[in-house]
């Protein structure tokens, strides 16, 4: 899963920073018999709303990460979205926020969003599904500005959904104009053929009646195939 995208309720991922450190190389230094430096990588993991800060190098972070999901103990595509934002560090971009930032949510008050931000909560979906600890760092009111997540997030679902419908409703009529004028073009060609067929008969108010036939026969398919 890329950065930019989110994740449902259930599964969200923890927030992530990295930064390089040098590190001797203390073998190389032995070897030359002075200081040898080397750059790692290094993962900073903190859990939404949570406190403590987890460090570790990159590789066997990832590492870890695979190995819980082989054993069925993490997401797959939380470790997909862990490699592509430690590729965002390396090319020197910003880590987009995963979900919806919460100082860009209309919902809380600048005084609300800031509880939420120094608890340790970034988007209103963490906020949503904040645990027990990030609750208790909300303090007083935590509850209600849970709810008002969940309540967020749900408007905004519906709204999307909504939008969704609309475009495909709109799809949906361009493609039966294009229908509708490619029947009628053919309609008329087959119109023409008959008035021709009917100068060329020796009986032509016979072919007249049949050519009236073929327009409203064709007609009457056509709209009995868009009430279907």
């Amino acid at each position: 899963m890329n950065v930019g995208e989110s994740f449902n309720d259930e599964v969200r991922p923890n927030y992530v920073r990295f930064e390089t450190r040098a590190v001797e190389d203390k073998r190389e230094s032995l070897k030359q018999g002075h200081y040898v430096g080397i750059d790692v990588d290094y993962v900073m993991v903190t859990m939404p709303g949570g406190r403590d800060v987890f460090e570790n190098t990159v590789e066997r972070w990832l590492e870890n990460e695979e190995i819980a999901v082989r054993n069925g103990r993490q997401d797959r595509k939380i470790v997909e979205y862990y490699k592509d934002a430690y590729k965002h560090y390396k090319e020197g971009k910003e880590i987009p926020v995963n979900g919806t930032a919460i100082r860009n949510c209309t919902a809380f008050s600048p005084a609300q969003m800031e509880t939420i931000i120094r608890s340790g909560i970034r988007t209103i979906e963490d906020l949503a599904a904040v645990n027990d600890e990030g609750l208790r760092r909300l303090g007083m009111g935590g509850r209600e500005l849970v709810s008002k997540a969940k309540s967020w997030l749900k408007t905004s679902t519906d709204t999307g959904q909504i939008a969704l419908q609309n475009a495909e409703l709109v799809k949906e009529n361009e493609n039966l104009k294009t229908t509708v004028e490619s029947l009628e073009e053919k309609v008329n060609i087959l119109m023409r053929l008959s008035l021709l067929l009917c100068k060329q008969q020796q009986e032509p108010w016979v072919n007249i009646v049949n050519s009236n036939l073929i327009w409203h026969t064709l007609k009457w398919k056509f709209y009995s195939k868009q009430l279907q």
